[in-house]
């Protein structure tokens, strides 16, 4: 009689045990499972060797952090079938026959390029590369088109190619802390699905006229760069509600500004700007506002249009007193007015009953006044040094 496949596999291989036609809520190494189905814990990461899986059906998600050894033969995967090798030895032979593997964490692993065989992991969803030794960005990875999530931040990429167009799953990209100077190829702006991206330090001075095409992105994260202006096709991203210019060369807002609408959060610290953009004060929807480290000297009187916003931050700037309409920002909950010349503060301060916590650190405001300032807001933290 002949002998079947996985009895042959069974015969040739060293196994402690060999498991068949059962329902099992653990997972062993050594073992040869056929046929088996597996309720694992979806809280849990599980580590195991030398295992061989023939036949056999993962309920859920699954999540490992080792599979040195082990083989997947003909198995079904219902949920996510993660594996976690971050901060660790790049995986051994078989890492790229795990043809099922929907989500892959090589942070940290010391990789300087990815195997040919990398591109046949082709139902990957979610992979993370951050913080390699690549100094490219891998072709490999230009195969798998169904990618949703791509992290290759810290590699010291220096261009990406344009086959980059080839992931057009892709909805969160980031390429923070890389060497990028002139962001994009074109072909990176037809990802139409990309909803959130991050390009924080890198050395990047303009963006190309295409990324308006962008219409998805709802997160932006350019903090940490060489830009002197904000970019006119930023404002036709209609969709933004997460805008970061932290940390560049900008001294003021353009006219179109004014059309993000749905912004929620805009940051804008150490920049160059030494008057309040008054484009500002059209978003009317802003939640948080961050302008610290900048030059301003007063806060306009339309601060109190902006009747939604939560967290509002002046800290380091040239600022000796505020206006009495930032007292009518009945949602605000943190108000942070640090590293300023201030001396006192309205005791309308009183009326913003939603605040929370107040940062007056190194401010000019003696003891006398603060005894004030703690009555007028006797449900909020405040933080002198």
């Amino acid at each position: 009689m002949e002998k079947k496949i996985e009895d042959i596999f069974w015969e040739n291989n060293i196994f402690e045990q060999r498991v068949k036609g059962k329902s099992l809520l653990q997972i062993e190494s050594d073992t040869f499972y056929e046929g088996c189905a597996f309720y694992l814990n979806e809280e849990e990461c599980y580590c195991i060797e030398d295992s061989y899986f023939y036949n056999c059906s993962f309920r859920g998600n699954v999540h490992f952090s080792g599979l040195e050894g082990c083989k997947f033969d003909n198995c079904n995967f219902c949920g996510t079938f993660a594996l976690d090798f971050s901060e660790s030895i790049w995986p051994d032979k078989h890492f790229c026959s795990l043809y099922d593997l929907t989500k892959l964490n090589l942070r940290d692993s010391n990789m300087c390029t990815l195997p040919w065989k990398f591109r046949f992991l082709v139902n990957l969803c979610e992979l993370n590369l951050s913080d390699n030794a690549m100094g490219y960005f891998p072709p490999e990875i230009l195969f798998l088109d169904k990618l949703c999530y791509l992290d290759m931040s810290e590699n010291g990429i220096e261009f990406i190619p344009k086959e980059i167009v080839q992931l057009q799953q892709l909805s969160v990209l980031n390429l923070s802390y890389n060497n990028l100077y002139d962001v994009l190829s074109p072909n990176l702006c037809e990802l139409r699905n990309l909803e959130e991206l991050n390009l924080t330090s890198n050395y990047i001075r303009h963006l190309p006229e295409e990324f308006a095409k962008l219409q998805k992105i709802s997160i932006l994260n350019l903090e940490y760069n060489t830009l002197s202006r904000v970019p006119l096709a930023i404002t036709k991203l209609q969709n933004l509600k997460f805008l970061n210019f932290s940390y560049n060369r900008i001294r003021n807002l353009p006219k179109e500004f004014e059309q993000l609408q749905n912004l929620r959060t805009l940051r804008l610290a150490r920049n160059q700007i030494s008057s309040f953009p008054e484009e500002i004060f059209l978003l009317t929807n802003l939640q948080s506002l961050d302008l610290s480290i900048n030059l301003l000297p007063s806060i306009p009187e339309e601060i109190g249009q902006l009747e939604k916003l939560r967290h509002l931050r002046f800290v380091d700037n040239q600022l000796k007193q505020i206006p009495l309409e930032l007292c009518r920002l009945q949602n605000l909950e943190t108000l942070d007015l640090s590293d300023n010349d201030l001396r006192h503060l309205p005791s309308e301060i009183h009326r913003l009953k939603s605040l929370r916590l107040l940062y007056l650190k190194n401010t000019g405001i003696g003891w006398w006044q603060r005894q004030k300032i703690k009555s007028w807001l006797p449900n909020c933290e405040i933080h002198w040094q």
